[in-house]
């Protein structure tokens, strides 16, 4: 049986996100590590977005929200990943679903986006979809990712770290509203409770990047 390593784009420990993995990989090991476990307040700061870079939103340890640049955020999840090998790590996730194409490792490297999107696009035959981002900033890079492969869509933002469990309902209610039918969480923040928070608004089928991305690791790391 392998090792997983997860890397978040925050920092670690996630308690949160590995319980959802490690309920559905029976007893998999897993290894974790931050992009900004080394930086302090002021090193995260220093990461914030300049107008024209792209945006990611991520936990910190005292479960506050970063808001931080993709391009500078990139060689530290590289770092994040390197650490992880050396650990011994045999697979490796990269628990963001943005698209980082320059990453690289000697171990199988996942990544949400890669795994997520396809299982939506696949599922959305007949529906229009509504879609969840962590913050306001992220919108037009989600947008943009979308509409390469759904023709019908709404999205709205609700973080998820810092987010009352009521707005994960009118959230829900809001999507529903503007007709769609089939609701994609975006985000590897959002969690079994949120999602549960969501469909409990609706009725609606609702699609969470965390369990579908670790059902399919599961597969492949158990098989």
């Amino acid at each position: 049986m392998g090792i997983l390593g997860i890397v978040t784009i925050g920092q670690a420990p996630r308690a949160d996100l590995v319980r959802d993995f490690t309920d559905r990989l029976n007893g998999v090991e897993v290894l974790e590590r931050g992009a900004l476990d080394d930086l302090d307040e002021a090193g995260v700061l220093a990461l914030r977005p300049e107008p024209g870079d792209g945006v990611l939103a991520t936990r910190l340890r005292n479960c506050t929200t970063a808001v931080v640049a993709r391009e500078r955020l990139i060689p530290l999840i590289q770092s994040a990943i390197n650490q992880l090998e050396h650990d011994g790590a045999s697979v490796i996730l990269v628990a963001c679903t943005d698209r980082f194409e320059s990453l690289h490792s000697s171990r199988p490297l996942l990544f949400p986006e890669a795994l997520f999107g396809p299982a939506v696009v696949a599922m959305a035959a007949g529906h229009k979809v509504g879609v969840l981002c962590p913050v306001e900033e992220r919108i037009p890079d989600v947008r943009a990712h979308w509409r390469k492969y759904l023709d019908s869509f709404e999205i709205t933002a609700v973080n998820p770290y810092q987010s009352l469990p009521d707005d994960f309902t009118v959230a829900g209610q809001r999507l529903a509203a503007q007709d769609c039918s089939l609701i994609a969480m975006d985000c590897m923040g959002y969690s079994v409770e949120m999602m549960a928070l969501v469909h409990a608004a609706n009725g609606l089928p609702v699609l969470l990047s965390r369990t579908v991305v670790a059902r399919l690791v599961a597969e492949l790391i158990n098989g």
